[in-house]
C-alpha cells in the first residue's frame, strides 16, 4: 500500500516538524509586526497628527492675516503670464521666418 514505507513516514514527520518550526517563527514575526503597528499608530495619533493640525492652523492663520500678499501674488502671476505670452509671440514670429 502506498505510504506504508517507513522512509516515507519519516520524511513526512521530518517535513511536518520543519513546517511547525516555520509556523512558530512566522507567528513570532507576526506578533512583532503587530506590536510595531500598534506603536506607530500611537505615535501617529499622539505626535504626528497634532503637529500637522497645528501647522495647518498656523498656515491658515497667516494666510488670513495677509490679504495684501494675495493681491501681490496675483499681480506677480499676471505679470508672469503676460511675459510668457510675449515670449510665445516672439517664438511664433521666429518660426515664421525659419520656413
Amino acid at each position: 500500500m502506498p505510504g506504508d514505507s517507513a522512509e516515507t513516514l519519516d520524511d513526512l514527520r521530518q517535513e511536518c516538524a520543519v513546517l511547525r518550526q516555520q509556523k512558530v517563527g512566522l507567528e513570532a514575526e507576526n506578533r512583532e509586526l503587530q506590536a510595531l503597528v500598534k506603536e506607530w499608530r500611537m505615535w501617529y495619533a499622539q505626535c504626528y497628527k497634532p503637529q500637522i493640525e497645528f501647522l495647518d492652523a498656523e498656515v491658515a492663520r497667516m494666510v488670513a492675516m495677509a490679504p495684501t500678499c494675495r493681491r501681490l501674488a496675483s499681480t506677480a502671476v499676471q505679470a508672469l503670464l503676460a511675459r510668457r505670452a510675449r515670449g510665445r509671440e516672439r517664438e511664433a514670429k521666429v518660426s515664421v521666418y525659419v520656413f
